[in-house]
C-alpha cells in the first residue's frame, strides 16, 4: 500500500499482513454508534450470519454474554432485529 491511499481501517487496528484475507468481521472504521471493539467483532459476526452459539464459538465467550451484547448493539443502534444490524452496518461502510 502506497503512502497516498488512504486506509479506512481504525488507527489502533494493526496493518493487515500481505497474505491475508480481509474478513468481513474486520471493521473498516470506527463506528458511528459508539460501539466497544467487542461489540463491533460482534456485529461484524452477525454480518457474516453466524449464530449466538457460533458467535460465542469465535469469540471464545458464553452465548449468555453474546445475547447481553446484542442487547447493547440493538440499543445503541436502534435496531430491532439482527437483520437490522446487519443492514445498518453494512450501510454505514463498518464492513465489507
Amino acid at each position: 500500500m502506497s503512502s497516498d491511499t488512504f486506509d479506512p481501517r481504525p488507527a489502533d487496528k494493526p496493518p493487515q499482513r500481505s497474505g491475508q484475507s480481509a474478513s468481513a468481521a474486520e471493521p473498516l472504521r470506527q463506528s458511528c454508534y459508539g460501539l466497544s471493539a467487542r461489540e463491533l467483532e460482534v456485529v461484524g459476526l452477525v454480518v457474516t450470519g453466524q449464530t449466538d452459539k457460533g458467535i460465542a464459538l469465535t469469540l471464545g465467550i458464553r452465548p449468555k454474554t453474546v445475547g447481553k451484547h446484542l442487547e447493547h448493539i440493538r440499543h445503541k443502534m436502534e435496531c430491532s432485529s439482527r437483520t437490522e444490524i446487519g443492514i445498518a452496518a453494512i450501510r454505514e461502510g463498518l464492513f465489507e
